[in-house]
């Protein structure tokens, strides 16, 4: 509702709580769109540890299982669409969730928003 009457505009989630394998599936994704995960994600040694793996979700779902590596996993994450919005529109979103003590981190084409620690 912040974010609407800020905006004028209603934000698009994407997505929101994932499973392990929902994450492995997301994160492939990335590594075959060419980013980098460890520039994303603070645990390095699991990113590693992934990379080393076969590049198929069973296997890193199984990792990730064990392991989580992202907010999304427990619920506290979820990302808003971002490539039909303005540079203001997207920066209103990062501040409101600053202003919500959350985090706001622009990703490829959206923005991962997370519940405070």
């Amino acid at each position: 509702a912040t974010v609407a009457q800020r905006t004028g505009r209603r934000p698009t989630i994407t997505s929101g709580l994932r499973t392990a394998m929902a994450q492995a599936e997301a994160m492939l994704s990335k590594v075959s769109r060419g980013e980098n995960l460890h520039a994303l994600y603070r645990d390095d040694g699991l990113i590693s540890e992934l990379m080393r793996l076969p590049r198929n979700a069973s296997a890193w779902a199984a990792v990730l299982e064990r392991r989580p590596v992202s907010d999304h996993q427990s619920g506290r994450a979820f990302d808003v669409r971002t490539r039909d919005r303005s540079a203001a529109e997207v920066n209103t979103m990062k501040a409101i969730a600053a202003e919500l003590r959350g985090s706001g981190l622009i990703e490829s084409d959206h923005l991962h928003v997370a519940a405070p620690k």
